[in-house]
């Protein structure tokens, strides 16, 4: 460090080589005389004073050297000893030059700084203080350092800090460049200024003898960062405080370190009642709550960091850099005439994150993309406890954005980002970001200005971006600010209210945003806004009605939506000026038709500009989207008798019509060949068409099967009841390969031990024998013999991870059947029931026995539902909803205590796991975002890569299950439950003529082909290893699960909502309107509702009017095609099914009630009926 002394005074050089003039360094003391009195002596110097006391000061600093040495050194020349109440120091740089970076109020005021307990100074006026109350708060820390600004520097202060057993024991400003630093302080602390301040630290005396010195050495340095702050203080053992402005308290750490560390992450805590934050080196790094809750914030990346696109496509990045510090203690950042402030403010409930751009130079600057990284703590990894690790929800529609993170546990709190007013998200994204221990990894970007990134994406194939985008011009000295309000919130219903009270709409769509043709979507709009309005993107295919308009009491709800009490902002007006009540929010309802095939986008318009989206799907209706996908399977089986695979349905590159198979992966390369011939995406194909042919056989489809089992399965895929170890199934990366090399791994494994596999083939067996039983002349097998191999595969799927050596134990732990949920596998009790019907007692109870004992395992054992193959997988809640249905018929009524029992779980377990699976699975699935490729869809970490897989339908079916039969208000999940089930027929590819047979890729040889998921950022490479095309796999992969999952939760369930009114899911409805239908009174009069089934398997039919009065019909080898529903006056109630395809001697009705309450059907009367039906109306009636 340069240092320039002339006659006394010093200039010290920065490292850009601006010059830092020191104010004259004086020192004065108080000293106690030998008869007690206390004297005020002058400016010390060299020469002793009268009593005897001189000081010498002295600088030194090699050019080399990153800080200088100052010393100052008391001495007593005279004859007696002197004590000295007080001494101090006074330090500054020199101010005579106009100092252009200190704070320009303090300037203009003549403000000084006083200083906290904290550690950051506050700026007062002296002379205003009339109560205790007003005075500056003394820095009371063990010790304290300083921050000086400088003429003509922006980046850098001048760091003043005491050495060794030197301390600062009270710092007092002076002006706002200078600050007197007593390095003794008893009698200064007995001031009266000082009578209400409570000191921590004692305060010292300095007694020196005649002829005896004392020096007391300070540090003088340059600092830009609080990463060379701390960097600086660790390397003396200390640490600091604050890193503001002024003087800043410092500790002492009792431990050695290096003599130069390369670097100090330097931290500070925000804390109060609701939250705990910490700061590092400018960026938010932690973030819980005061009471506990898990870490919000990713550990090895900072939250906050932006990237800047401007000045003709230059690029800036705050990530890695450390930023130079602001009087405010914030962490600036400069890229020529561009300034990027980060700032983290605590208030209340409230964290306020927030982003400054500001253009310092002489011309505007055109800024046309402005990304902030959120990372949060979702990273999943083998050993770790996924209810550890947040699941990111994000919105990212304009006006109307925000954030929730929900631990994967769904316990509560979440925690909920609200853009500041006036801030829109635009669009998301990954990049590149630095970790803290200099790895790079991607990291979710929330753009508020996004006209490059979007122009970005298009430069990739596939690429696109739907939302409108922006740029922003800052002209000179314009500053603009990007705010985000950080809260936690005790739930989903909590996070409506606030998003409501911080301007935001609450908006709920039924049935679904994924909307088949001909089905009415009724959009609820909550919010402190009377004038929101519903435009859309094809406004001549679209057809808008407002249903409702209303202002609904703060109170509202009955827990589907939950109360909105404390909206507003207590004035009765909003920050538009628009009218909102205090207790009340303003509703309306928007019914929309969507005839236009495809992506729909709705735009939402309300208050002083604000704007908001709606991401629609159109598509057929569900009945031909499933007729659709059965026939383009049938259309891909691979006809090649003289090959190993005849038979196989093949997987189909929908861009450009390659059928794939052993002979041609196509673009499917490396490890993942496996998808075309076996494991989930090869047996998924057959798996959903013999499922749908189960509910409606056609010919052609039954013979693909029976073609698909004979050529493909039984004695290749699957070994036969004639081989060694019957009914295993062969795994990757096909059977051929398999069986071809038996020893592959060099042990002579059998390859049969991929537990995955097994469901699927056992569902394609058992509803070979579901059709078998219907069209016994159709099928190659009589029914027994599919349901016989349909119990050997669940029977081998039980014994052989014990019996036979498996490729996957080396690496995975959960080898068992009984550990972890597998898609499909549900269908066994649906194979036990079956195998009583044929009179096949034992193989029922065996197979009794394995789902026993599962359900056993996971009701009281199970403790992490997401783990599978990955450390973090969805695939689940499937399982664990079916062994809730199967334990609440199975659980024990009467029990011992002696631990013998093989089921031991009883009824309140049941209940207990139902209620934790419901969570986890809710947890990991889109419900307040507003987009088809996310609300009802399962996610996976966050909200933008692989959403609408097969499992955002197997868990709908799930939630149904548990809207339908669990006890409590089922209508807020029933939403839910019927978006997840509708959104994935987002996926196929279908229509009609007029529009092109497919929205993705039309052309009638594509009609009914699918996508294996969805890929939401702007672009994609797909799990598959291709890029996605708009969002959209050119493979079907495993999407025909879902399929699956949707077929066993189609139904038509009428529910009167709270907040809707009479809602029907899966089907259409018409009132005779005979009747008036009040809240308080029930009907009067006579209500006639007519329903028209359109869930394509017409099966199933649900009555729900309130969490008690359920009625439920479920016919078994026969459809409905309408239903029609009395509702009289007195309380009775008429359901008529009109019954079709009624199976001769086997189709049964059965009917019953959540409450108990008795039915009648014909002569027979009970709470739970089941009777044998034919074609024609069927009533059920409830008094």
């Amino acid at each position: 460090m340069q240092i320039i002394t002339d006659d006394g005074r010093f200039t010290l050089t920065d490292p850009h080589g601006t010059a830092c003039p020191l104010a004259p360094i004086t020192v004065g003391a108080v000293c106690v005389t030998a008869s007690g009195s206390r004297v005020t002596t002058g400016t010390l110097t060299g020469q002793p004073d009268a009593h005897g006391i001189g000081v010498t000061v002295a600088i030194d600093g090699a050019m080399d050297d990153v800080f200088a040495s100052l010393t100052v050194t008391v001495r007593n020349d005279g004859d007696g000893p002197v004590t000295l109440d007080d001494l101090y120091a006074d330090f500054g740089v020199d101010d005579t030059a106009p100092n252009a970076y200190l704070p320009a109020d303090i300037v203009s005021r003549g403000l000084v700084a006083g200083v906290n307990a904290s550690g950051t100074h506050t700026a007062h006026n002296p002379s205003s203080i009339t109560h205790p109350d007003d005075r500056p708060t003394p820095l009371d820390s063990p010790d304290a350092f300083l921050l000086l600004p400088y003429a003509g520097q922006r980046d850098f202060r001048l760091l003043v800090m005491p050495y060794d057993t030197t301390q600062f024991e009270l710092v007092e400003p002076l002006r706002p460049s200078a600050y007197r630093c007593y390095l003794r302080s008893a009698g200064r602390r007995g001031a009266p200024e000082y009578a209400y301040t409570h000191w921590h630290e004692p305060a010292r005396t300095l007694t020196l003898a005649p002829g005896q010195a004392e020096s007391f050495t300070i540090l003088l340095t340059f600092a830009s960062s609080e990463n060379d702050i701390a960097s600086f203080l660790v390397r003396f053992a200390q640490t600091p405080r604050g890193f503001s402005d002024g003087a800043n308290g410092m500790d002492s750490l009792y431990h050695f370190l290096l003599d130069d560390p390369k670097s100090i992450h330097a931290s500070h805590d925000l804390t109060n009642g609701y939250q705990s934050a910490v700061i590092t080196d400018g960026r938010l790094s932690s973030l819980t709550t005061p009471a506990g809750g898990i870490e919000a914030i990713d550990p090895d990346m900072g939250f906050g960091d932006v990237t800047i696109t401007y000045d003709n496509d230059r690029k800036f990045s705050t990530a890695g850099l450390n930023g130079h510090l602001d009087a405010d203690g914030d962490a600036v950042f400069r890229d020529g005439p561009l300034e990027a402030t980060l700032s983290f403010r605590l208030d209340g409930r409230t964290l306020h994150a927030t982003v400054s751009l500001a253009n310092t130079g002489s011309e505007p600057l055109t800024l046309t993309d402005v990304g902030m990284a959120v990372p949060l703590n979702s990273r999943m990894a083998w050993g770790v406890d996924a209810a550890q690790r947040m699941i990111r929800h994000t919105q990212v529609a304009g006006d109307n954005s925000f954030m929730l993170a929900t631990p994967s546990d769904g316990k509560p709190p979440y925690l909920l980002g609200i853009p500041a007013d006036g801030v829109r998200w635009e669009l998301f994204d990954l990049g590149k970001q630095p970790t803290r221990d200099g790895e790079t990894r991607e990291v979710y970007r929330i753009h508020m200005h996004g006209d490059a990134a979007a122009a970005e994406a298009r430069t990739h194939e596939g690429g696109r971006w739907r939302l409108p985008t922006s740029s922003l011009t800052l002209a000179p000295g314009e500053r603009r600010a990007f705010g985000l309000d950080l809260l936690w919130v005790d739930g989903y219903d909590e996070a409506r209210r606030e998003l409501i009270a911080h301007g935001k709409l609450d908006v709920q769509v039924v049935p679904g945003y994924t909307l088949p043709r001909g089905t009415e979507a009724l959009i609820k709009i909550d919010s402190r806004y009377a004038d929101v309005t519903l435009t859309a993107e094809h406004p001549d295919e679209t057809a808008i009605r407002l249903v409702e308009d209303c202002v609904i009491d703060a109170g509202s709800g009955d827990g589907a939506t939950g109360s909105y009490a404390g909206t507003g902002d207590g004035n009765g007006m909003g920050d538009d000026g628009n009218r909102h009540g205090r207790h009340g929010v303003f509703r309306r309802i928007y019914g929309v038709r969507l005839d236009r095939l495809g992506e729909n986008l709705l735009t939402l318009r309300y208050g002083d500009g604000h704007v908001g989206y709606l991401e629609l799907f159109a598509t057929l209706p569900v009945g031909e989207l499933i007729d659709s996908r059965a026939d383009y399977l049938r259309r891909c089986q691979a006809d090649a008798p003289d090959k190993w695979y005849d038979g196989l349905l093949q997987e189909r590159n929908t861009k450009t019509g390659a059928l794939l198979n052993p002979d041609n992966y196509d673009e499917i390369k490396g490890w993942r060949i496996y998808e075309v011939t076996c494991d989930d995406p090869g047996l998924a194909k057959p798996a959903f068409l013999a499922a749908k042919n189960a509910e409606h056989p056609v010919e052609d489809e039954v013979h693909a099967l029976d073609r698909y089992l004979g050529s493909f399965v039984w004695g290749g895929l699957q070994r036969t009841d004639e081989e060694e170890w019957p009914y295993g199934v062969y795994g990757v990366p096909d059977w051929k390969n398999l069986r071809d090399h038996r020893g592959l791994n060099g042990n002579e494994q059998l390859h049969i031990g991929r537990l995955w596999d097994y469901p699927h083939v056992a569902l394609t067996w058992f509803m070979m024998y579901r059709i078998a039983v219907r069209k016994p002349e159709w099928t190659a097998l009589p029914a027994r013999e599919y349901l016989k191999r349909a119990w050997g595969t669940f029977t081998a799927m039980y014994r052989y991870p014990d019996e036979v050596g498996y490729d996957y134990e080396s690496k995975l732990d959960n080898t068992s059947p009984y550990r972890t949920g597998y898609y499909n596998e549900l269908v066994i009790a649906d194979v036990i029931d079956a195998l009583r019907v044929e009179d096949e007692p034992v193989r029922a109870a065996q197979l009794e026995a394995y789902w026993n004992h599962k359900a056993d395992f996971l009701i009281r054992q199970a403790k992490d539902l997401f783990g599978s193959e990955y450390a973090f997988d969805t695939t689940g809640f499937e399982t664990t909803q079916a062994v809730v249905d199967w334990g609440r018929g199975h659980a024990m009524r009467v029990w011992n205590t002696d631990g013998r029992s093989a089921t031991s779980y009883r009824a309140g377990d049941v209940e207990r796991f139902d209620r934790y699976q419901r969570a986890c699975n809710i947890a990991c699935r889109g419900w307040l975002e507003n987009g088809y490729y996310v609300t009802g869809s399962d996610i996976r970490n966050d909200t933008m890569q692989y959403t609408l897989s097969y499992m955002s339908q197997m868990g709908g079916w799930s939630l149904l299950q548990d809207a339908l039969y669990a006890d409590g208000s089922p209508f807020g999940l029933l939403r839910l439950a019927s978006a997840s089930l509708l959104s994935s027929w987002a996926l196929v590819n279908a229509g009609d003529k007029a529009s092109g047979y497919g929205y993705w890729f039309p052309g009638a040889e594509n009609q009914g082909a699918s996508s294996g998921g969805f890929e939401p950022l702007p672009y994609a490479t797909t799990w598959l290893g291709q890029p996605a095309d708009r969002g959209y796999w050119i493979y079907g992969c495993e999407t025909d699960l879902g399929y699956c999952g949707y077929l066993r939760g189609a139904a038509t369930v009428v529910a009167d909502d709270p907040d809707f009114g009479r809602v029907v899911y899966g089907g259409t409805q018409s009132d005779d309107n005979q009747a008036d239908v009040n809240v308080t009174r029930g009907v009067v009069g006579t209500r006639i509702t007519h329903i028209t089934p359109t869930d394509g398997v017409n099966r199933r039919f649900h009555l729900i009017r309130s969490a008690a009065d359920r009625i439920h019909v479920m016919l078994d080898g026969a459809r409905y095609a309408s239903a029609t529903i009395e509702e009289c006056e007195s309380g009775r109630t008429i359901i008529t099914l009109d019954v079709t395809n009624a199976l001769d001697g086997r189709a049964t009705l059965r009917a019953f009630t959540h409450d108990g309450a008795v039915l009648t059907i014909g002569r027979h009367c009970g709470r739970d009926l089941t009777i044998p039906v034919s074609d024609g109306p069927v009533a059920i009636s409830l008094s």
